[in-house]
């Protein structure tokens, strides 16, 4: 049996490779930031000791070091030394969460490299990849055609309870008035489990988001993150179902390896994933399918441009037609998708401006060189947001920006080396003699449905972990889809050479108008198509033992402190908010402040638990009038400021509190706490209206009318830019704005 222990390592590292490509493309990316896809990481570092296990057995190839190589070194460890540099400046569960991930993208490019040698696994990613995306197809049509309205109609008849709710408390007795207030508590976690936002902006665009859009997202949180993914699909299902074989010397004819119902099963893969990736609506994935096609058809020695029929390229035209056809019938695209794009192009010029001017800041003159870090963008780009400016991003969607942000001066040329190596690997394909580039049959060393294994077993794993087996029916769908990909997709091991580039600029041009370039899941595609050509290996370059025992031992070691720093914390923490909220629905006020309290504990970095203890004591002390409740409320605020100093949301909240003391006590010392803190608030987010007028409220109780007039007058000019823009989310309510509007008339007067 310990003769078979490297065999069953490699076989393996395999199954756990297959389940990371499907594992990420079937979890929310964007969540990466909050620690939810850390598991992932932990994974891809765990199965560096198998691989290197195999490796020191020689069981596998040791890769040479290419360029390739260091760029992705770069761009996987610059993210990490600049959250080192800035940690304790920003939020700091967000820059550790993130450069855990970015080891665990620097362990999936090893894997990659060291799994390239071995024939089957390389032939069975990009099929993993795009059978992945035929079952997000069907999930995303579902949720364009059924699933939309079904979500709308559950949230409005949530809000129509919660009025309903609301208008009884005011009429009800004692007891009938805790049923109420505790059915409302229900309501409210319900709200927060669906993502509704706390604050009226913020909810008001969440609603119009909900009521209007019919974008698929899949299981990602983003259309534009669904249409980065589906374009690879749609370009790998293409790329098959235009490519003819050549049959070597000694193969069978193309008539036996591909009969028409495989052909016929790849056009339904390709036209499936084509529809949903127009129904995203994403003109930057649009256009990044297209420029990857044109670059294909100007590759003159590309596969499946030599002995390409007429008759196929005019079957592929009309199925584009028909594609599009169907979108405008079925009510996915109108004529907003290209009237709006200009106005999408202004907004991005906005977010670069603004992130320009962040990057360059000469209140920071080393931020250039070395950015933000991971996960402070937002926090760090408000301050420079223009006035116009319509979103409060959370990355300045272009790639070059997003990784000089969060790795600095490194980061970006470590991208600049990226594109580089696409441009690199497009002319090689255009030069590269017809005899090297041929399509060949190969024999796998390893049947491919170890890789299948993978995939679905991820499948299943998210389906258990994520809402369990009562609300599986999203990742059952997901996993018929993957299923009638495994069926549609090549039953033989085409190398696709003279394509992976192609693909890979197409990516790269799709992030250079969006976000993503700090998205687990899309990195790894990227990291995927940018796998240099494989060698071949003298047998003697298989015996090396050291180097794989290091990579097992370093793999050890990063998972390790993966679990410790990022998945254990995060996941303990999560579990603990969750019960304290529930508790709090139930009214067991005593259970939720423990949970709370444990989960501030066990993640000594993440705000959230102190910012839910904190408003469950200041209710607490607004119903009591104890002093100690406050005291308790300021603690918890100022310790969750300490632990994110950027966000302008907790002086907001430290301000506010004060200002709730200031009106019990009519003490001026309050109000001029209430005015400092919330001064701090707007200094961190000068754009935004309403905490400007909040602002010049809090100094006219402290009695500085001048500088509320001043703060009045910048907050009018807000709201008049939001009302010019028709920014409706931002409006200020009208008795506010009569307010600020009395405060302009106001005698000067001194603290």
């Amino acid at each position: 049996m310990l003769h078979r222990l490297p065999e069953l390592c490699r076989l393996g590292v395999r199954i756990g490779i297959a389940a990371l490509l499907t594992g990420r493309l079937t979890t929310a990316t964007e969540g990466a930031v909050l620690g939810q896809t850390l598991g992932w990481a932990v994974l891809s570092l765990l199965l560096l000791m198998p691989a290197g296990l195999t490796l020191s057995a020689g069981n596998l190839a040791l890769p040479r070091l290419r360029w390739i190589d260091a760029l992705w070194l770069v761009l996987c460890l610059a993210p990490v030394a600049a959250a080192a540099v800035h940690f304790g400046t920003g939020d700091n569960r967000a820059a550790v969460n993130l450069s855990c991930e970015w080891l665990g993208l620097l362990a999936t490019w090893l894997l990659f490299r060291l799994l390239q040698s071995d024939v089957g696994a390389a032939t069975a990613w990009p099929r993993v990849v795009a059978a992945t995306t035929v079952g997000l197809t069907l999930l995303g049509l579902w949720q364009h055609y059924f699933g939309y309205a079904a979500d709308r109609s559950e949230y409005l008849s949530l809000v129509n309870r919660q009025t309903e709710l609301r208008q009884e408390l005011a009429g009800t007795g004692q007891l009938s008035q805790s049923q109420v207030r505790r059915e409302l508590a229900e309501l409210e976690t319900l709200f927060f489990q669906m993502g509704v936002p706390d604050d009226e902006p913020g909810r008001k665009l969440w609603e119009a988001r909900l009521l209007a859009s019919s974008e698929p997202v899949g299981l990602f949180a983003l259309a534009n993150t669904l249409a980065g993914v589906l374009l690879t699909g749609a370009l790998l299902w293409g790329i098959w179902f235009l490519t003819p074989l050549a049959p070597g010397p000694a193969q069978p004819t193309v008539a036996s390896l591909q009969p028409e119902i495989g052909r016929l099963s790849t056009g339904l893969a390709l036209g499936l994933v084509g529809f949903c990736l127009v129904l995203t609506k994403s003109r930057t994935a649009w256009g990044g399918t297209l420029a990857a096609g044109a670059l294909l058809a100007l590759v003159r020695e590309t596969v499946w441009v030599r002995g390409l029929r007429l008759n196929r390229l005019f079957l592929v035209l009309a199925g584009v037609a028909l594609v599009v056809g169907l979108g405008g019938w079925s009510g996915g695209l109108d004529r907003l998708v290209v009237s709006e794009a200009f106005k999408s192009l202004r907004y991005r010029a906005e977010y670069w401006t603004g992130s320009w001017h962040m990057l360059c800041d000469r209140e920071h003159p080393l931020r250039w060189m070395t950015g933000v870090g991971p996960g402070n963008f937002r926090a760090c780009y408000l301050p420079f947001k223009l006035p116009e400016s319509s979103e409060e991003i959370a990355d300045p969607h272009n790639l070059f920006l997003d990784h000089w942000a969060a790795g600095g001066l490194p980061g970006l040329l470590a991208v600049l080396g990226l594109w580089g190596v696409a441009l690199k690997c497009l002319l090689l394909a255009s030069q590269r003699d017809s005899t090297t580039t041929q399509v060949t049959v190969s024999s796998p060393t390893t049947p491919l449905r170890v890789d299948w294994i993978g995939a679905l077993g991820a499948v299943g794993i998210v389906t258990l972990l994520g809402s369990g087996l009562n609300a599986a029916w999203p990742w059952a769908v997901v996993a018929a889809g993957l299923l009638l990909g495994v069926w549609a997709s090549r039953k033989t091991s085409e190398l696709l050479t003279t394509s992976t580039a192609a693909i890979l600029a197409g990516l790269l041009i799709h992030l250079l108008a969006a976000g993503g370039m700090g998205m687990p899941a899309i990195v790894m595609l990227l990291q995927l198509f940018s796998l240099p050509r494989r060698e071949a290996r003298a047998a003697d370059e298989f015996s090396v033992a050291w180097p794989g025992l290091l990579l097992a031992v370093f793999g050890a070691l990063l998972a390790g402190v993966v679990i410790t720093q990022g998945l254990q914390p995060v996941a303990t923490a999560e579990l603990q908010v969750a019960l304290g909220d529930e508790a709090l629905a139930r009214g067991a006020h005593d259970r939720a402040l423990k949970s709370y309290r444990a989960a501030a504990q066990a993640d000594q970095l993440s705000p959230v638990p102190l910012d839910r203890l904190a408003a469950v004591t200041q209710r607490d002390w607004l119903a009591s009038r104890d002093p100690q409740a406050f005291e308790k409320c300021v603690q918890y605020r100022e310790a969750s400021i300490r632990r994110n100093p950027l966000a302008a949301a907790g002086w907001r909240a430290l301000g506010e509190t004060w200002r709730l003391r200031f009106t019990q006590t009519s003490d001026l010392a309050d109000a001029l706490e209430s005015v400092e803190n919330l001064r701090q608030a707007v200094r961190r987010h000068p754009t935004n209206p309403l905490l400007q007028a909040e602002l010049a409220q809090a100094e006219i109780g402290s009695g500085d009318a001048l500088s509320a007039r001043a703060t009045a007058q910048r907050a009018l000019e807000l709201d008049e830019i939001n009302h010019r823009l028709g920014h409706t989310d931002k409006f200020l309510p009208e008795s506010l704005l009569h307010t600020l509007r009395e405060s302009l008339d106001a005698p000067d007067s001194e603290p």
